[in-house]
């Protein structure tokens, strides 16, 4: 059964917070907790922009599909922290989000804070090419830029974090 974003992801409140998506290399689909340490910034941090598209529970999904909320992830190409984001990258939409007088990709709160903003601007530039903003094309652009975000591969990758998440029981 295919559902939505927000009728497979729980309304992200509380102390106890669980979250739905669907693992692509997995055979089933299983609920996944936010660690605790990720709430504040995963409900603050979509605050920032302005599109209804860039919710908690899109950030959510995108952290746990890049990281499984490992916040010293690395891949093989250089991507770091719980948002898995290039240094380049950091460098334009990072920030001390937490005021603790580092900006760092391996930080919670700076890391979801620079996935925000680079979300943000990515529905931004969709939008203004006429592109939808459903939360695979975002997902799209922000894995694969936004010269791929058709790229059928690369929506079918995406996609299943967002279209074959089954609710929690």
């Amino acid at each position: 059964m295919r559902l939505s974003l927000a009728a497979v992801i729980t309304a992200i409140c509380g102390s106890a917070t669980t979250l739905v998506v669907s693992d692509p290399g997995a055979a089933h689909s299983a609920p996944v907790d936010v660690p605790a340490a990720y709430q504040h910034a995963i409900h603050t941090g979509p605050l920032q922009c302005p599109h209804h598209e860039i919710t908690p529970d899109f950030i959510a999904a995108q952290v746990w599909a890049e990281s499984r909320w490992r916040i010293d992830a690395t891949s093989p190409g250089g991507a770091q922290g719980p948002a898995q984001l290039l240094p380049h990258v950091f460098a334009i939409y990072g920030a001390d989000d937490d005021s603790n007088g580092v900006a760092s990709p391996f930080d919670i709160a700076d890391a979801i804070g620079a996935l925000v903003r680079l979300d943000c601007i990515t529905a931004s530039n969709l939008r203004a090419a006429g592109h939808p903003t459903d939360p695979v094309s975002i997902a799209a652009a922000y894995r694969g830029g936004l010269t791929r975000v058709d790229d059928p591969n690369l929506r079918k990758g995406v996609g299943s974090v967002f279209t074959n998440a089954v609710p929690a029981q």
